[in-house]
């Protein structure tokens, strides 16, 4: 751990983690170079610097890594769960406008979310409370956060332990729209369909 640098360096230093990670795709250089820069306090930062990484680039590829990268830092124990879900509920609250700006914000936030839930680093209740319409008002938005986080799980773990992993949660709930001002998007069951993910409900 550095305690030799100012907020401006250690926040400069945080930047290059992700990008020498895209360059260099080794994950224990990451971990290695973000466990000299975490300090009392500053793995919220750390977190939010990632996730505004992955929504400065526009390559898909890109924002994946960043958001694994985000999940073994916690793996690691670099950063906390608590310091990714406090960032993750804070950028949730502004997902409907970010993803005005940053269409793939809601799936980097949910790729985020569902990679730490397939690593078992948290718990489906968390996913539901994040994306609930108390918490991100738009449909799409949390369609899309949801989608994500649901195919991390299958992704790893199969479809069968992804219906498992969720079947706590109310899916049709946190998915419904409002059929006044959003009835142009397609009903959850085709939504559900069209990503791949059928079998929750």
């Amino acid at each position: 751990m550095r305690t030799d640098l100012s907020d401006d360096d250690r926040a400069s230093y945080s930047q290059s983690v992700f990008t020498d990670f895209l360059s260099s795709d080794s994950v224990s250089d990451a971990v290695s170079a973000a466990r000299e820069l975490v300090i009392p306090g500053f793995g919220p930062v750390l977190v939010e610097i990632g996730i505004n990484r992955a929504y400065d680039t526009p390559q898909a590829a890109e924002q994946a890594k960043i958001c694994s990268l985000i999940v073994e830092l916690v793996a690691n124990k670099v950063v906390t769960v608590d310091d990714v879900l406090s960032t993750t509920e804070t950028q949730a609250k502004s997902l409907d406008d970010t993803m005005l700006d940053v269409p793939a914000a809601p799936k980097i936030l949910g790729d985020i979310i569902g990679g730490a839930l397939a690593k078992g680093l948290l718990q489906a209740a968390v996913l539901g409370a994040l994306a609930s319409p108390d918490a991100i008002e738009g449909a799409e938005a949390r369609r899309g956060l949801l989608a994500a986080a649901l195919n991390q799980v299958k992704a790893a773990h199969g479809e069968q332990a992804m219906v498992e992993a969720v079947a706590g949660l109310d899916i049709a709930a946190l998915m419904a729209k409002d059929e006044e001002f959003e009835g142009h998007l397609q009903s959850t069951e085709d939504f559900l369909s069209s990503s791949g993910l059928s079998l929750v409900l």
